[in-house]
């Protein structure tokens, strides 16, 4: 076994840390709104009125009727990229407002 071998990335050091102290559930939810814009682009993004998280589930609240409308097409898909890149436990479903 190498030196290598016995340390662990940096990345998976922080996962640990986040998960033991309590701090991951926070962590993630920061890491979805702060991908907001890029998961949806920046059409959806700017008719975004407000986002927040409670309990895994992602509120979104657009100020265009129209906007809202065609989000729900696409909802399935933000919450499948959602899944892929912070796990399946970081948003569970998103509720449009």
């Amino acid at each position: 076994m190498s030196k290598q071998d016995d340390f662990q990335t940096f990345g998976s050091a922080f996962q640990q840390f986040l998960h033991k102290s309590g701090m991951k559930d926070r962590f993630d939810e920061k890491q979805v709104l702060a991908s907001w814009e890029r998961v949806v682009g920046k059409v959806i993004a700017k008719k975004t009125k407000r986002i927040w998280i409670k309990n895994a589930i992602l509120f979104v609240e657009f100020d265009s009727a129209a906007i809202k409308s065609d989000f729900s097409f696409y909802k399935s898909k933000v919450l499948e990229v959602f899944s892929k890149e912070f796990g399946p436990e970081a948003v569970k479903d998103i509720f449009i407002l």
